[in-house]
């Protein structure tokens, strides 16, 4: 090959990378680490995680409250990590908040 001038040529693997680049502009960070609040539903966290099981993987959306050091409020289990599995969180949580002030 090489005194015929043939190189072999090899393609870099490409790293996966799910980041797509800021969507959106960021919101201003009131919290500022700030993990603690007077009273229920004035702060609340929300998180989406992966977890990897012998049935494939599964994602949990929960809000916490940061009233309680941190209680789960609400949580939900689905099988891809959707806008409708996070707004499915918020909406019960929201009713949730709604039935304590009442």
């Amino acid at each position: 090959m090489k005194e015929d001038g043939i190189e072999v040529v090899r393609c870099k693997k490409k790293r996966y990378s799910s980041y797509l680049g800021e969507l959106s502009p960021a919101f201003e960070n009131i919290v500022n680490r700030n993990l603690s609040a007077s009273s229920p539903n004035k702060k609340k966290l929300t998180d989406i995680s992966e977890f990897v099981t012998s049935k494939g993987k599964l994602y949990l959306s929960v809000i916490r409250d940061c009233y309680n050091n941190g209680e789960i409020k609400v949580y939900k289990i689905g099988n891809k990590p959707t806008a409708a599995l996070a707004n499915d969180t918020l909406s019960e949580s929201h009713q949730k908040a709604e039935i304590f002030r009442n």
